[in-house]
């Protein structure tokens, strides 16, 4: 499945190597006033989570990556921050090593973090991955940390749930959401997307209960939001990991309850079929994925997430490029879609009334 490929690609160290870092193509033309370009941060920033905070500044978290030498080399949940959602600062990373807490192998690698403020911390939830040649994928676990700004620093608080605990392989992918009160998460890659209710435990978190499923092994990333009594389930389907020509896309089904069924808009249950489509590649950038979702000054939701730019090389330092992406959801007849299904070039910007 898709994160095996990146596995293999990395510990091979021999997917296309180059230090292109540029930024953006120089042939790109046509940018008019009130308007921002894509990507708006590189050379790599996977997986996006974001926040914005009482101050109206955003905060986005991205899986740990190399960005070369000359950008700090390897980056553990590296941390940016905004007033506009278009201009990014490197603000610091969420760790200084990884986590070592994690008893069934090697864990080398932190993935897909969530970042949520709640009883007054922030708390970000993290993949904590084995990196083993077997890729011991049914140990893989997630943990969280907590702060008491966006910035950090975090203290690290241990595992939340462990794959091999819950039945869960490939236990990637947090998400962290209240609903009435009540905190959960929700979860999964290619055993299914899971939700279970959450319960304090000191500093960090326990799960509560058996798992539910709500989407099958067809999707990773998974993301909610609730609009109008809806709940709209954002999950991430294809292979990510492969370059620009992989078929990595967004797709969404909805629910009047948040553990489900979420169908798509045929009606067909997210557990079956395929989601509605939200976001595909084009001819500028390849295998558009791993969303997160915030709203502007008007109300407006934008959609984060990374894809390939097909003008700069597909890998870096062994890694796949992935610089960050935003794009307005648009909504229509209660569903929510990029404009034209495809990332944007240009695009206008988001509303920041201060």
């Amino acid at each position: 499945m898709q994160r095996r490929k990146l596995l293999t690609g990395i510990a091979a160290g021999s997917i296309g190597l180059t230090a292109g870092l540029t930024s953006i193509s120089a042939k790109r033309t046509g940018k008019k006033n009130g308007q921002y370009q894509n990507p708006v941060f590189e050379p790599i920033f996977a997986d996006p989570s974001a926040i914005r905070t009482d101050d109206g500044q955003y905060y986005a978290y991205a899986t740990m990556d190399n960005w070369g030498s000359d950008r700090g080399g390897w980056h553990i949940v590296p941390i940016i921050r905004s007033t506009d959602l278009v201009n990014w600062e490197y603000v610091g990373d969420a760790f200084d090593s990884v986590p070592d807490w994690y008893e069934n192998g090697t864990a080398e690698f932190v993935w897909a973090p969530d970042i949520a403020q709640y009883d007054g911390e922030y708390h970000l939830f993290y993949s904590l991955v084995d990196f083993s040649p077997e890729y011991n994928w049914e140990h893989q676990s997630i943990g969280v940390a907590t702060a008491d700004s966006p910035a950090g620093p975090f203290e690290d608080q241990g595992e939340v749930l462990q794959g091999s605990d819950v039945g869960v392989g490939n236990s990637i992918d947090p998400m962290f959401f209240v609903d009435e009160g009540s905190p959960y998460l929700i979860w999964g890659s290619f055993d299914g997307i899971y939700l279970v209710e959450l319960a304090r435990d000191g500093n960090g978190w326990e799960y509560v209960g058996t798992p539910v499923q709500i989407a099958s092994d067809r999707f990773e990333g998974p993301y909610i939001i609730e609009r109008n009594g809806w709940y709209y389930l954002f999950v991430s389907s294809g292979g990510c990991c492969g370059g620009p020509d992989d078929t990595y896309q967004v797709e969404v089904g909805h629910s009047r309850s948040l553990d489900g069924p979420y169908v798509n808009q045929r009606g067909e249950k997210l557990t079956d079929a395929p989601g509605t489509l939200v976001i595909d590649d084009d001819e500028q950038f390849g295998a558009p994925g791993h969303n997160a979702i915030v709203e502007d000054d008007a109300g407006r939701d934008w959609m984060l997430y990374h894809a390939y730019d097909r003008d700069e090389p597909g890998f870096v330092h062994g890694v796949p490029r992935r610089p960050l992406l935003i794009d307005p959801i648009q909504w229509r007849d209660g569903w929510p879609r990029v404009t034209t299904r495809t990332p944007s070039l240009y695009q206008r910007r988001p509303v920041d009334s201060r």
